[in-house]
């Protein structure tokens, strides 16, 4: 394919409907959700609350790890083609070189951390834990993979291989709860063999989609690839849910069987965040391709209410179903989880609207304001949980959440404003240079009439 026909596919795709990209994204958000689901009930019914806390934690670790080791620059690999989508490949060329040094420290730091952390447990334990070793690297390139999907608005594909590993790690825990026969490493094994296959066939896929040659426009440097992702860093990845800090405390500072009953709560909460997040996945790159600052605005707010829609619908029915949903999916064993529930589908509430704010802020030029709030939700998040924490266990680790998410709104709307009135006075300081020329060429011309007038009354030829 050549580099003009790749291009004007971009350009093809990037002018579809932008509500049926994003009907198509809050689908596979509902998929995703739903298979998350049925995972999550096979895997509590197969290893009972202890050990169901103990695949939270493995699964927690590299998760850290590979979003902060990241920088941040899978975010502005989506950003750097969505601006320029014919000058993919040479973004890519970039990313890549620094992505395998990358991968290699991360994994590195992750053997590190399970030593430690592993080293008295029982032989079972340590193998379990061993195998999460593959994650890092899988993870990584599932990450950039769908960057470069996201960045292209390749969504059909997209959508589909950010599915991937939440259906191949649902389909396989379902057959093992079947069979009857698993144990903390066959659900391990399980969810890791699925995070490896989706990131290959996601990198895959991605590279296939590049067009076939290089633009002639300057590559960007990793330099600026890194500072651009770094502003992002934490306002993109949301540290709050996904290095489940609240979890990390409550697993370390309580029990597992407290990280278990905590962990069941937490699952009724992902349906309006992934709505939220589906919105904010085709809000980023659109709005990144606009090159008109108000109206750029003007579409971030209208993702903005869509989600404050979505997300006060699936919340609010949530508070009531929850009740009956909790022990009639996961059993009795889980009923204490139903407050627990209910406390965090506030917090989610406000994360959601919060999310498709930052994303389309991000998409506008501005991915500092994101970290900002994303900041300030953890300064308010960490005492909040060493306080309420020894005061109320698990029910005061979920009260903590609301309390952060509500401060890290509040900071971004701050932030939105502000940059708003300076793009204002920016564009009347563009508009008046564009029409200081007109305004001197309009003068010139007054000025001439007036002295073709003053001749004519003297009576002398102009």
């Amino acid at each position: 394919m050549s580099l003009t026909a790749g291009v004007d596919r971009l350009r093809r795709r990037a002018s579809r409907p932008i509500y049926l990209s994003t009907l198509q994204s809050m689908f596979a958000s509902g998929a995703g959700q739903f298979a998350l689901v049925i995972s999550g009930i096979c895997a509590a019914r197969i290893l009972g609350v202890e050990d169901r806390g103990q695949l939270a934690l493995f699964v927690l670790i590299p998760m850290i790890l590979t979003v902060l080791g990241a920088l941040g620059v899978p975010v502005a690999l989506t950003y750097f083609i969505a601006r320029d989508p014919s000058n993919a490949r040479g973004v890519v060329a970039t990313a890549r070189r620094f992505a395998a040094a990358q991968t290699a420290g991360i994994m590195t730091l992750h053997l590190i951390i399970l030593i430690y952390l592993y080293r008295d447990a029982s032989t079972s334990v340590q193998v379990a834990a061993a195998t999460t070793l593959l994650v890092v690297p899988t993870k990584l390139a599932q990450d950039y993979g769908n960057a470069m999907l996201q960045g292209q608005q390749r969504y059909r594909a997209f959508n589909i291989t950010r599915c991937l590993p939440a259906f191949a790690y649902a389909s396989s825990v379902l057959a093992v709860f079947i069979i009857g026969s698993g144990h903390l490493l066959t659900v391990t094994l399980c969810y890791v063999i699925s995070t490896a296959a989706a990131g290959v066939a996601t990198l895959t896929v991605a590279f296939r989609s590049l067009p076939a040659t290089m633009s002639p426009e300057r590559n960007p440097h990793v330099g600026e690839l890194v500072k651009f992702g770094s502003k992002a860093l934490l306002g993109a990845v949301y540290p709050t849910e996904t290095f489940q800090i609240d979890q990390a405390f409550v697993g370390l500072f309580l029990s597992r069987i407290a990280l278990g009953t905590y962990v069941v709560g937490v699952s009724f909460t992902n349906l309006p965040r992934f709505m939220a997040q589906s919105v904010g996945l085709v809000a980023y790159p659109n709005v990144a391709g606009t090159s008109d600052k108000r109206e750029a605005r003007k579409k971030v707010w209208r993702f903005f209410w869509l989600v404050f829609a979505i997300s006060l619908v699936i919340c609010g029915g949530l508070e009531f179903a929850t009740p009956t949903l909790v022990p009639f999916l996961f059993g009795d064993a889980f009923r204490a989880s139903v407050g627990i529930t209910q406390i965090l589908l506030i917090s989610s509430f406000i994360v959601s609207i919060r999310r498709v704010l930052s994303d389309g802020m991000r998409g506008v030029g501005y991915p500092i304001l994101g970290s900002i709030a994303e900041v300030t939700g953890l300064l308010l998040l960490i005492p909040a949980l060493l306080v309420l924490i020894p005061m109320a266990g698990i029910t005061g680790a979920a009260t903590a959440m609301p309390i952060a998410a509500a401060g890290g709104l509040i900071v971004l709307l701050i932030g939105v404003a502000v940059t708003g009135r300076q793009d204002a006075r920016q564009f009347a300081a563009e508009a008046r240079v564009a029409q200081s020329p007109s305004r001197i060429l309009e003068r010139a011309q007054q000025a001439s009439y007036l002295a073709v007038a003053g001749s004519l009354a003297q009576g002398e030829e102009p």
